[in-house]
C-alpha cells in the first residue's frame, strides 16, 4: 500500500507538528551528547540528560536497571497497563571515533516521539516504556538486560536509528567476541631458544590454519581477529600470546558450531607447540528475529511522511547488534532514517554526519516515524495483534 502525506490523519499531523516545534531542543540535545562521547557502561551524562527530559514529560524514571548503572526504564502509564509499547534507546560511543554509529540521535528522537504522542493522547490507552540500554558497541547491555527480564513486559519495541537509508527489517548476524590466550614457556631467544615454548608461534599457527579453513565457510560466516598480545621483547621467547576474535553467522545455532570449530583449531595448534590455551567467550549478540507485519507498518509510516523506502545494499547480514536479543523476547525492529548518503557506520564520516543538517533531519524524521507507528498501534489493536501473532509463529 502506497501511503502519502495526504492520507495522514489529523492526529498524525498534530504529532508531526509537535516534533517540529521541539526541533531546536532535540537537535541541541543530540549535539550535546555528540560533543560528550561516553564509552559503554560509562554513559552517565547522556543518561542523566535523557532521563531529565523524560521525567519532565511525566515519565517515572528508574535508574540502575538490571544492576547496570547507566541503564534506565522510564514508564508513562495512561489508562491501563496494556498495550505496553516500547522504545529502546542507546547512547554509547566508539573508542577513538566518538558517535560513529549515531547513538547521539537515539535518545532525542525517542523524546520527540513520546512528546508528540502525549500531545495527541494526553491519557494514552495503555503504557509507553522507554528503556535505556548501555554498551551496545561491544558490552552487550541489552544481552544482560534481556537475561534479567527487562524487555519481557513489552508488547513490542522499536529503536530509532540514523543510517544510510530509510529502512527496516534488516537481518543481522548472531555474533560473539571470544578471547584466546596461549601460554608457553619463556627462554632466551638467542642463547637457549630450544628451551622455550613459543606461545606466539602457536597463536600464529592458529591464524594460518583458520585462514586455510575459510574456503569451507558459508556466505554468512564471519571470523575477524586481532593479536592483542604478542610478547614483550624480541629477546625472549614469548611465554604468552593473546588474540580476540569476533565470530558471526546468520543464526545462533550455527554460530555456536563455528565457534567450536575455531577454538578447536587453536587448541590443536597450542598442543602441537607444547602450550596450553584459555578461552574467554563474551556475550552472544543474537540475530534479529524479523517481524514482517511490523516491517510493513514501519514502511507505511515512511511513505506517509513522504520518505523513500530503501533496502540494504549489502548482503550476508549487516553486522551484529544486541537489539537482536530484544527481538527474541518481544516483536522488535530498528527504524533507520536516511543520513543523506551511503556512508557506513563505524567511520569518522558517519560520526560527522550525525551532527550535520542531514543528521538533524534524520533525527526529526525518526521522531515523527516513531510517533506515527505508536499512534497507529494505539488506535488499531488488530495491527498489534497481527504483530504479536507473527512473533509467536516465528
Amino acid at each position: 500500500m502506497n501511503h502519502s502525506t495526504k492520507q495522514l490523519l489529523d492526529e498524525d499531523r498534530t504529532a508531526i507538528a509537535a516534533v517540529d516545534r521541539r526541533a531546536d531542543e532535540l537537535i541541541e540535545l543530540s549535539d550535546r551528547i555528540h560533543s560528550n562521547p561516553e564509552l559503554g557502561f560509562e554513559e552517565h551524562k547522556a543518561v542523566r540528560w535523557i532521563s531529565e527530559k523524560l521525567a519532565a514529560l511525566g515519565f517515572r524514571v528508574e535508574r540502575g536497571v538490571a544492576g547496570l548503572d547507566t541503564a534506565f526504564r522510564a514508564v508513562f502509564r495512561g489508562s491501563g497497563d496494556r498495550p505496553n509499547l516500547g522504545f529502546v534507546v542507546e547512547y554509547d560511543a566508539l573508542p577513538g571515533l566518538g558517535h560513529a554509529c549515531g547513538h547521539n540521535t537515539k535518545g532525542p528522537a525517542t523524546i520527540g516521539s513520546v512528546a508528540a504522542i502525549l500531545e495527541v493522547l494526553p491519557s494514552i490507552p495503555g503504557t509507553i516504556t522507554v528503556i535505556g540500554t548501555p554498551a551496545e558497541e561491544g558490552g552487550g547491555g541489552k544481552v544482560i538486560m534481556a537475561e534479567a527480564g527487562v524487555f519481557g513486559g513489552l508488547d513490542m519495541s522499536i529503536a530509532l536509528s540514523v543510517g544510510p537509508k530509510n529502512m527496516t527489517g534488516l537481518e543481522t548476524l548472531a555474533s560473539r567476541e571470544v578471547g584466546i590466550t596461549i601460554r608457553g614457556l619463556a627462554a632466551h631467544a638467542h642463547a637457549q631458544p630450544h628451551k622455550g615454548r613459543n606461545a606466539l608461534s602457536a597463536l600464529i599457527s592458529g591464524f594460518n590454519q583458520l585462514n586455510s579453513l575459510r574456503q569451507q565457510f558459508t556466505a554468512d560466516m564471519r571470523v575477524n581477529g586481532i593479536i592483542t598480545n604478542g610478547g614483550e621483547t624480541v629477546g625472549a621467547i614469548p611465554a604468552e600470546a593473546s588474540a580476540s576474535f569476533m565470530i558471526s553467522t546468520a543464526a545462533t545455532e550455527s554460530q555456536a558450531q563455528l565457534q567450536e570449530m575455531i577454538l578447536g583449531v587453536f587448541t590443536a595448534c597450542a598442543e602441537v607447540h607444547g602450550c596450553s590455551i584459555d578461552t574467554n567467550p563474551g556475550l552472544l549478540y543474537r540475530e534479529m528475529k524479523v517481524n514482517r507485519p511490523l516491517v510493513t507498518l514501519i514502511e507505511e509510516k515512511f511513505r506517509a511522511l513522504g520518505l523513500e523506502v530503501g533496502k540494504p545494499s549489502f548482503g550476508g547480514g549487516t553486522g551484529a547488534t544486541d537489539m537482536g536479543n530484544v527481538s527474541q523476547v518481544t516483536p522488535s525492529d530498528s527504524v533507520w532514517l536516511d543520513l543523506g548518503s551511503e556512508v557506513m557506520p563505524h567511520t569518522v564520516e558517519y560520526a560527522e554526519a550525525s551532527r550535520t543538517e542531514p543528521g538533524h533531519r534524520a533525527l526529526l524524521n525518526g521522531a515523527k516515524t516513531g510517533a506515527l507507528i505508536m499512534l497507529e498501534l494505539l488506535r488499531s489493536p488488530d495491527r498489534l495483534k497481527e504483530i504479536r501473532e507473527a512473533f509467536s509463529q516465528g
